[in-house]
């Protein structure tokens, strides 16, 4: 009676365990799935070259400035004092100039983290001091591509179209065209991949 009370135990133990590793292996594909689907509608646009009604800006802040208050919204960042913000606006010729840039960006190539959304926090909150952010959209006004980066040297991460991404050079490779030598000095992410 002890014996068979001891089997059983086991056999639900055993059956919880494997039950626990099964829903743990099936979420670790939610962010994959999540991340293919938010860059669907991008990586579509770019099949056939580049489509001639996108335009590209660019908002960033020196990762150097110590700002009043943390930054964690476009809002702020657009807002941000006038002297260490800028904005960069980049038209459909100047992009397609360098079309090739944005088909590297491939969402089997990237690594999501969780499936997190930007705009789910309050007030459209993201994690860590936001110092930049990029956008590519059509004329019309459909959102194509969003990045949104923290701190350029030591974050591990980026929000892409709302997902938790590991931070990748083709983020910063995709813009680098449309940066002068000032910007990229300000912005200085080429020291965090030289460290690796």
């Amino acid at each position: 009676m002890k014996r068979k009370g001891i089997i059983i135990a086991l056999a639900v133990l055993l059956s919880v365990a494997i039950t626990c590793q099964s829903v743990w292996l099936a979420n670790r594909g939610i962010p994959r799935v999540s991340l293919n689907l938010a860059l669907r509608a991008y990586e579509a646009a770019f099949d056939d070259g580049a489509p001639d009604d996108l335009k590209l800006t660019i908002y960033y802040i020196s990762p150097a400035i110590v700002t009043r208050a943390p930054i964690y919204t476009l809002e702020q960042l657009r807002g941000a004092n006038d002297d260490h913000a800028t904005q960069i606006h980049v038209g459909a010729e100047e992009l397609a100039a360098h079309a090739e840039q944005f088909r590297k960006l491939d969402a089997d190539d990237l690594c999501p983290e969780t499936v997190y959304s930007a705009a789910s926090g309050r007030g459209g909150r993201i994690l860590g001091f936001l110092r930049m952010v990029y956008i590519l959209e059509r004329e019309d006004g459909e959102i194509l591509l969003k990045i949104y980066a923290c701190n350029l040297v030591r974050d591990e991460s980026v929000i892409v179209n709302g997902i938790k991404v590991k931070n990748d050079p083709v983020f910063y490779e995709l813009i680098d065209p449309y940066l002068t030598d000032a910007d990229r000095e300000t912005l200085h992410w080429q020291h965090s991949w030289d460290k690796n």
